[in-house]
């Protein structure tokens, strides 16, 4: 939710590309998300000199795979960035869950 809002805020009040609405987007919510996964999801709490560089890791090899679908989205097939940045809104948290799940808090 906090990644949708920023991204479409950035979009829209500053008519920029998808491509710089997901990088807000990804700034803001990285620690959102990282707090909320070691704290709630895995409860993981006072362990952050191990868990946080391997979610650093994980984010940024996210980040990587969904700013590729990104700029292939803006640039071959074309689409509009608001459909850009909700289509990657969605698909985010599953590649995100799946790295925390499977590699950042095993």
């Amino acid at each position: 939710m906090v990644s949708f809002v920023v991204s479409m805020s950035v979009c829209i009040v500053f008519r920029t590309s998808a491509v710089v609405g997901n990088t807000a987007s990804f700034a803001v919510a990285f620690w959102v998300s990282y707090l909320g996964h070691n704290y709630f999801t895995y409860r993981k709490s006072g362990q952050h000199m191990y868990y946080c560089p391997r979610f650093i890791l994980g984010a940024l090899g996210v980040f990587a795979f969904m700013m590729g679908v990104t700029a292939f989205a803006e640039n071959i097939l074309v689409l509009d960035p608001l459909l850009i940045v909700t289509g990657t809104t969605l698909l985010y948290p599953l590649v995100s869950f799946a790295a925390s799940q499977f590699w950042t808090f095993r």
